[in-house]
C-alpha cells in the first residue's frame, strides 16, 4: 500500500488514463479491505495535492474542503504519524474517522460505521437504570445506548445521591462513561437475594424430603 501511496503523492507526470488506471487500482485494494470488515465503511487517500482517492461513494460523504478547513489536519499532524480518531464532522455522528499522516506522501483515512460500539451496549439495551455513553476529545457524546444524548455536551449532571458514574478514559482520548441508577442496583440485588432464597429453601426442603 505505501508503494501504492506514493505514487499517487502528486499527479505530476500522469496521463489522465494513468491516473484513471491508478484510481481503480487503490479503490479495488481498499474495497478488500473493508469488504472484509463489517464496522469499516471506506478508505480514502488524500494526496498533498488535495486529491482524493479511493471508494468515491464514501467521498460523497467525506467534504475534503470541510476537512481542510477544519482544525483536525493540524491535530493529525501533530501526533508525527499516530492515528488520530474523529467524529462529528458536518455534526455527522453516523461516521467514525481513523486518520494518519505519512510525511511527504498524503493522509489515509478509515471510515468507520458508529455501529462499532454496539457491542458496548449490547448487553444493556433493555436496563433503562443505565446510561452509557461514548465521548470524545471535545466533550460531545458521539455514541450512547439512549439516542437522544447522541450529539450533546456530556456534563455529569447526575446526582450522586441517586446514581453511581464511572468514567473510564482510552489510549485516543476518548472516554465511556456509566451511570448507573442507585434505585436499577437496589432492585437487582433484591431480585438477586429472591432468587438465592428460593433456591436455599428448594435446597433445604429437598435435603428434608430425602
Amino acid at each position: 500500500i505505501m508503494d501504492l501511496m506514493e505514487q499517487l503523492d502528486n499527479d505530476e507526470g500522469f496521463t489522465e488514463y494513468e491516473l484513471l488506471n491508478k484510481q481503480r487500482e487503490i479503490t479495488e485494494y481498499f474495497s478488500s479491505i473493508t469488504f472484509t470488515n463489517k464496522n469499516a465503511k471506506a478508505i480514502l487517500f488524500v494526496n498533498d495535492e488535495k486529491t482524493v482517492y479511493g471508494e468515491t461513494n464514501a467521498a460523497e460523504e467525506f467534504d475534503i474542503e470541510n476537512y481542510f478547513n477544519s482544525d483536525i489536519p493540524e491535530k493529525v499532524e501533530e501526533l508525527s504519524g499516530s492515528v488520530f480518531w474523529a467524529s462529528g464532522l458536518e455534526n455527522n455522528y453516523k461516521n467514525i474517522y481513523l486518520i494518519r499522516e505519512y510525511d511527504n506522501i498524503g493522509t489515509l483515512i478509515l471510515m468507520a460505521d458508529v455501529q462499532l460500539f454496539q457491542e458496548v451496549f449490547e448487553n444493556d439495551e433493555k436496563n433503562s437504570g443505565r446510561d452509557i455513553s461514548i465521548i470524545n476529545e471535545n466533550g460531545i457524546i458521539i455514541s450512547s445506548n439512549k439516542m437522544e444524548l447522541v450529539g450533546s455536551k456530556y456534563e455529569n449532571h447526575k446526582n450522586s445521591e441517586d446514581y453511581l458514574v464511572s468514567t473510564i478514559e482510552s489510549e485516543n482520548g476518548w472516554k465511556v462513561s456509566v451511570s448507573t441508577s442507585k434505585s436499577y442496583l437496589l432492585k437487582k440485588q433484591i431480585r438477586c437475594c429472591c432468587v438465592t432464597s428460593v433456591n436455599l429453601s428448594s435446597l433445604t426442603w429437598s435435603g428434608l424430603s430425602k
